[in-house]
């Protein structure tokens, strides 16, 4: 979703005809202090924001945004009407990615938003989007760490929104760390989990034995958004991941994971010609596909996971869920032990770090 933030309406209705045209959706408001109440439940691509605005002008209006949302690296534009080189100095020195000079030109709108949308793709790789009351934060957490994934998580409940950092799968506390114990407490909500790529730009590869393709550093086509949720039978969660991969051939891949292993693998053949839209409902089809095959199949897949998995892993998995039952029902004491008897087990796991560092603040605050 692209917003736009001008106190003129007229321009508003010229940037949404051109920006729809393109296939675009477009948000758009006349006060940036009603496009501020906005910006925390979104995912934006792209900001256009007027610079002279009453109330609160485009300058006032980026910073506090970058205050806000800074870990979403959400690109943004400067329009106005004021073709003096001092302000459009200003403007590109505070930090935006361009400046749009009225009047606008329709044409010049759709090259711009889609030029600086094309060099963002560099920064995101893939996202993975699902809900809480299917797929448990903690879980969600975990996931990140195990994929050791760099990025950010978005979580939006009804009265509550939050982001999340991780980097190399392990989760940035900093002036966030509060908000772990608000999430940890969400029936539900929905969740969105933004994939940073790594910059290779400044690795040397003049070193022996140490190389970089071009296809390594080059920005790939935005991919569609992933699918992750779990199905929770008795006290078994079934962890369901699908997403669109072009490393070989173009196809979904739907994995199932119970216990920390995968039981379970779909892949189907796409098009290459296929677009984002297309291959996220083949994504959602094939996710719901898994889903009521799990159910069909689940006493198969539990036998199958019961003769294979070690003992130390399973027992891991089992008090790390048992743990989390615990919590959801008040019993933060019981969670408690459950918790430090699986860290006994595998005491490296970050997320149960954090697990143990929520449930021990809340029986303190009892206490």
């Amino acid at each position: 979703m692209i917003l736009a933030v001008d106190d003129e309406p007229i321009y508003l209705d010229l940037l949404t005809d051109a920006l729809v045209s393109a296939g675009y959706e477009i948000k758009t408001f006349t006060s940036a202090l009603k496009a501020l109440e906005f910006v925390d439940h979104a995912d934006l691509q792209l900001i256009i924001a007027d610079i002279n605005m009453p109330e609160m002008d485009g300058f006032q209006f980026y910073q506090e945004y970058q205050n806000r949302c800074s870990h979403r690296q959400t690109p943004f534009v400067f329009l106005s009407s004021n073709s003096d080189p001092d302000t459009v100095i200003k403007g590109l020195n505070s930090g935006v990615d361009d400046y749009l000079q009225k009047p606008l030109h329709p044409e010049i709108i759709k090259a711009k938003v889609q030029s600086i949308l094309s060099r963002r793709k560099k920064y995101i790789s893939q996202k993975f989007s699902g809900n809480l009351e299917e797929l448990p934060f903690a879980k969600v957490l975990q996931f990140c760490e195990l994929k050791n994934l760099t990025g950010w998580v978005d979580i939006l409940a009804d009265d509550y929104a939050t982001t999340i950092n991780f980097q190399g799968g392990q989760l940035q506390l900093d002036d966030a760390s509060e908000d772990f114990e608000k999430v940890f407490d969400l029936p539900e909500g929905h969740f969105t989990i933004n994939v940073q790529q790594v910059d290779y730009q400044g690795l040397h590869t003049d070193s022996p034995g140490v190389s970089v393709t071009a296809g390594t550093v080059s920005a790939d086509n935005e991919k569609p958004m992933g699918k992750l949720s779990g199905i929770k039978i008795q006290k078994r969660l079934f962890q369901i991941q699908t997403e669109f991969s072009d490393q070989q051939d173009c196809q979904i891949s739907s994995i199932v994971i119970l216990d920390g292993r995968v039981v379970l693998k779909r892949n189907s053949k796409v098009p290459p010609s296929m677009n984002k839209q297309e291959l996220e409902k083949i994504i959602e089809l094939q996710h719901l596909s898994v889903e009521e095959e799990i159910h069909a199949k689940l006493a198969e897949l539990l036998v199958k996971t019961n003769k294979t998995n070690s003992k130390g892993a399973k027992d891991f998995h089992q008090l790390y869920d048992a743990g989390f039952d615990k919590y959801c029902s008040g019993n933060f004491a019981a969670a408690l032990r459950y918790w430090e008897e699986a860290e006994g087990i595998n005491p490296a796991d970050k997320t149960l770090t954090i697990n143990l560092s929520v449930v021990r603040k809340k029986l303190s605050a009892k206490n």
